[in-house]
């Protein structure tokens, strides 16, 4: 049987691989089908995946497809996130797109507006795919009715906490804020720090802000946060959600840690694992590498309680994680189809639901043997407790520079709401006038 190549590459490595393929012709000359309606052809998938459940589980899936399919071949090529945008640009702009490729369309929406993607739904694609409708939020760029990929997992952010550390100290799980901030100050009592962060990477002190906010613009009707925040048509200024959350998340930082900001995602995950504090705000991403270091680490979530109204509906933030695009200038259009349907398949997506521990976007799956976390978070989704990240959401300068801001705006002994209402408008004031 043949082997599917699948690499895992620097940028310059990856840049390296993909010079000359030119524009994805069929590299071996080879039609996408034969006269028989076989598929056939070689196929240039490029990601940015990691971890060994979805590495190994990806190479699975190509080496199934292709003893089904012997006369395709897949090349599979990927690299960290923080090359592939710029990796993926590169080749749009040469002409040398990949077949298919792992992206959440929306923040690839230069590529859409180059004609470089398929419209999955003209395709005739969606409609056989085992989703529903709504599932397709950050699939949609423009005014038109278009579909520019599939979404296959949600990322999700929420209040993670350690079970064992809750019941040793007899603190009960908070569902209001009230009950949260008391649960903060028994920990603190205790010894215990409440938190752990990841704020070296400034996407997860970002995190830590939205985990509230994002339920809070949902609940108001102000899902058009970003676009307005980024057209100039709205300041910080203007959203009473955006102070407000502020304002609690200082609250909690009345409870810091001399690491929040050296800690990455994985020293923040291994040390919250070894029981170095009680809960973390923020991403699931982090906390899923909790049990590498702990395998029996009691891990459990709820929606961040950010009100003492007990008719608020307190819930998970969810966006987009694994989303697959197809090229629109692929010569082998039937297979990418194919391949897409493929894993939607029953057994691909189980298999990617047990391996990857994310939430799936396609219902009916059995979630038993997902830890409890992901079970609790998956309920919150099914359930309508969770809010969809805002849309548009922020892009290039408008994510670096303001998030690079954030960042020194929590290391500075004088911070306050009103000094992040001003300096962070000013930073995207300064980015709307250099493109106006």
């Amino acid at each position: 049987m043949k082997k599917a190549l699948s690499l895992v590459l620097s940028a310059f490595m990856a840049a390296a691989v993909f010079t000359g393929c030119g524009d994805n012709a069929n590299k071996d000359g080879q039609s996408q089908s034969t006269a028989t309606g076989t598929l056939s052809g070689d196929m240039e998938i490029m990601h940015y995946m990691s971890g060994d459940g979805k590495l190994n589980a990806w190479d699975d899936f190509m080496n199934a497809f292709m003893e089904k399919h012997p006369d395709v071949t897949i090349e599979s090529s990927g690299t960290d996130y923080s090359n592939f945008l710029t990796l993926l640009r590169t080749k749009a702009a040469s002409s040398d797109m990949p077949d298919f490729w792992e992206a959440t369309p929306m923040k690839v929406s230069d590529i859409i507006e180059a004609g470089k993607a398929m419209d999955l739904k003209a395709a005739g694609v969606i409609d056989e795919l085992p989703l529903g409708e709504d599932v397709f939020a950050e699939c949609v760029w423009g005014d038109g009715d278009e579909i520019w990929g599939a979404p296959y997992t949600l990322k999700s952010f929420a209040l993670f906490y350690n079970q064992d550390l809750f019941d040793k100290h007899n603190v009960d799980v908070p569902t209001t804020q009230s009950e949260f901030l008391e649960a903060c100050q028994k920990f603190s009592d205790a010894g215990i720090d409440p938190f752990i962060r990841a704020n070296s990477d400034y996407t997860h002190l970002y995190v830590d802000l939205k985990t509230e906010l994002v339920p809070r613009l949902q609940a108001s009707g102000n899902g058009d946060y970003y676009a307005k925040l980024m057209s100039g048509e709205k300041k910080f200024a203007d959203y009473d959600e955006f102070r407000i959350s502020v304002d609690n998340m200082l609250t909690r930082y009345q409870w810091e840690r001399l690491d929040d900001l050296s800690n990455d995602g994985t020293a923040a995950a291994e040390k919250f694992a070894n029981g170095e504090a009680a809960m973390f705000v923020g991403m699931q991403s982090v906390v899923s590498q909790s049990f590498s270091t702990n395998p029996d680490f009691n891990l459990h979530c709820v929606p961040y309680p950010y009100s003492d109204d007990q008719t608020e509906n307190h819930k998970i933030v969810v966006e987009m994680e694994d989303g697959w695009m197809i090229s629109a200038d692929t010569d082998i259009p039937e297979v990418c189809i194919e391949w897409l349907k493929y894993l939607y398949e029953t057994p691909q997506a189980q298999r990617w639901s047990d391996d990857v521990g994310m939430i799936m976007v396609q219902s009916g799956l059995d979630t038993s043997k997902q830890y409890d976390y992901v079970q609790e978070l998956t309920e919150c989704y099914s359930n309508g407790k969770s809010a969809q990240n805002c849309i548009p959401q922020p892009i290039g300068e408008f994510v670096q520079k303001w998030r690079s801001y954030l960042q020194a705006w929590i290391a500075d002994p004088n911070r306050s709401t009103d000094m992040l209402i001003t300096e962070g408008q000013g930073v995207y004031d300064e980015i709307i006038a250099s493109q106006n």
